[in-house]
């Protein structure tokens, strides 16, 4: 059994799709819904898990943290993205205001997360690390990484419909709500700009800390 670890917003849906798309094992069905990749039953290869998650408390972003520890896992994919693209968008996801102090706080535990399982693979037998930048820029490729790991056959073909399907969807979804999708963006430019310092001194806090 594989697990899918990541940080909230980094792209996990959108990985779990195109692995059911590329491997051609959908999850199983119940009463006509997917079970969620949650729970095993429902997943034809392995579960996934952010181990992170945040909510808005009262104006605050709050950690619940399930407290998962890489030494009893035998099989992971650790799915990660860039660090300022996935902030802001947990900050939307959850609605929560994007105040100093909560970016602060977001971003440590984005970095604790990371450092987290990345200095914990040496624990696990069998370890993938994914960027999301990467299944962008370089889908087919990094597909066939991680079919490779699941031990699934890679076809080009396949993974290249697979992508097409997927990102047509989320284009239609793009054009449907064309104008909330530029503000979106014009947003999260003003959130690099404002928050990348805070971030990045959180990073080089993460790396001479001990997790």
């Amino acid at each position: 059994m594989v697990n899918l670890i990541s940080f909230p917003r980094s792209g996990c849906h959108w990985l779990m799709r195109l692995i059911e798309l590329c491997a051609d094992r959908p999850r199983i069905s119940r009463q006509g819904k997917p079970i969620p990749w949650y729970d095993s039953e429902g997943s034809p290869w392995g579960v996934h898990h952010h181990d992170y998650e945040f909510v808005n408390d009262s104006g605050r972003i709050k950690l619940l943290e399930d407290g998962l520890d890489p030494k009893n896992f035998h099989s992971v994919i650790y799915l990660y993205r860039d660090p300022v693209d996935t902030l802001y968008s947990l900050f939307e996801f959850i609605d929560c205001p994007k105040t100093e102090e909560n970016v602060a706080k977001a971003s440590e535990c984005y970095y604790k997360h990371k450092y987290k399982w990345l200095n914990g693979a040496d624990n696990i037998q069998n370890f993938l690390t994914v960027r999301y930048e990467d299944l962008v820029n370089n889908g087919c490729a990094t597909m066939e990484v991680i079919l490779d790991f699941l031990e699934e056959d890679y076809s080009r073909v396949v993974t290249e419909d697979a992508f097409d399907r997927v990102k047509n969807k989320t284009t239609a979804l793009k054009r449907a709500r064309n104008f909330g999708h530029l503000v979106y963006e014009r947003h999260r430019a003003d959130f690099r700009e404002n928050f990348s310092k805070i971030i990045m001194d959180k990073k080089y806090e993460a790396i001479n800390a001990k997790f």
